[in-house]
């Protein structure tokens, strides 16, 4: 099987689909690889050095995209190599690569699959964004051979009004067995209760529930709400100061190479987000056994069943959030019941090795059809 693997940037094959990469190997495919900077992947030993890889300097800014020279450059070399690998099944991932690619794929003839991590056209309030956003997406669906969502929301989306051939996959997966030994090295239980938040520093992640948590939160234990994401955290850090609650302190750390042991480290998980395809640092603390509270959103849902393995609220909702909190700590035990049931759910179904196979077989249909 000839197959054609692009995403935006490297970082996506590094963090999410190297066991793709794995299995196309393994089976002796052709494989390439088309992304921005695709030599850091073999310069980091990611990938060996007989795989083709084409490099293709996708926009990362609105600058880039209104720069009419920029993106004829982007869209000649990206036409250049659908026209020269014309034998490939296209499987494409993250929005801007995914619209250039179908772009320039103009009566070219080809066969795209697109794995779609989450449409950008469900973000809360953003009535003309997710309007324009929406009638991109069902133009472009038309250079669409197959589309692989990540949560139900989005699939039924493909169902409904785009009407193309589509398959659900929940996410790319964890390492499961990397998880099972983190969880099981697990550290002794905190002397203050250890609150965790992993997502990037932008107002889509949810961060304002959590500041208005800490403005409302006032405990008879001591409570430490620890955030770790990329981004800038400045702006959100001077929110919070000078109104934390008794007993209650906040802190921003940048992103951690370390962070699944830290995660392992919680004695519970908020996950406030906004928008979300399908959160995998939820799926890694469902595998780590902590307990997990999320908004009631696209993906969040997908993965926690509100009071059986997590809880459930609605994004923006302090005094919901501060309730189920209120609870937790009165119930410390149904929620330790809800993360084992989480952590079995995980183990069975969002193994990082099974997702690959999932989606390489999904693929291999589209080649062969």
């Amino acid at each position: 099987m000839n197959i054609a693997l692009i995403t935006t940037k490297s970082l996506t094959i590094e963090k999410f689909l190297l066991p793709f990469v794995d299995v196309c190997l393994n089976n002796n495919d052709s494989l390439v690889l088309l992304c921005n900077s695709v030599h850091k992947l073999k310069d980091q030993k990611y990938i060996s050095d007989d795989i083709d890889t084409f490099d293709v300097n996708f926009p990362s800014s609105w600058f880039e995209i209104l720069n009419p020279w920029f993106m004829l450059g982007v869209f000649y070399r990206t036409r250049r190599f659908l026209n020269s690998h014309k034998g490939h099944v296209f499987y494409i991932h993250t929005p801007v690569a995914t619209h250039i690619v179908r772009i320039s794929s103009l009566f070219l003839n080809i066969k795209i699959v697109y794995h779609v991590h989450g449409f950008r056209f469900h973000d809360q309030g953003k009535v003309l964004k997710n309007y324009f956003s929406e009638k991109i997406e069902l133009v472009l669906s038309k250079a669409t051979t197959k589309f692989i969502t990540i949560n139900k929301d989005d699939y039924k989306f493909v169902c409904n009004r785009i009407k193309k051939s589509v398959n659900l996959i929940h996410g790319v997966g964890v390492d499961t067995n990397k998880l099972i030994k983190i969880a099981k090295n697990k550290k002794i239980k905190n002397s203050k209760l250890i609150i965790g938040v992993v997502g990037a520093y932008k107002i889509e992640k949810g961060y304002d529930d959590i500041i208005n948590l800490v403005k409302v939160l006032d405990a008879d234990i001591e409570i430490e709400i620890h955030c770790y994401g990329y981004g800038d955290k400045r702006l959100i850090r001077s929110r919070v100061a000078n109104r934390q609650s008794n007993h209650v302190g906040i802190f921003f750390h940048d992103f951690s190479n370390n962070i699944l042991n830290i995660i392992s480290g919680f004695d519970l998980l908020i996950h406030p987000s906004r928008r979300e395809g399908l959160p995998v640092s939820v799926m890694e603390a469902m595998c780590l056994g902590v307990p997990i509270v999320a908004t009631n959103i696209r993906g969040c849902r997908d993965l926690i069943n509100d009071k059986i393995d997590g809880r459930l609220y609605p994004p923006k909702d302090v005094h919901a959030l501060h309730a189920i909190l209120d609870d937790f700590l009165i119930n410390k035990t149904k929620y330790d019941n809800y993360a084992k049931l989480a952590q079995s759910k995980c183990i069975e179904n969002f193994d990082a090795k099974e997702k690959a196979k999932e989606m390489y077989d999904i693929v291999g249909e589209v080649y062969e059809s």
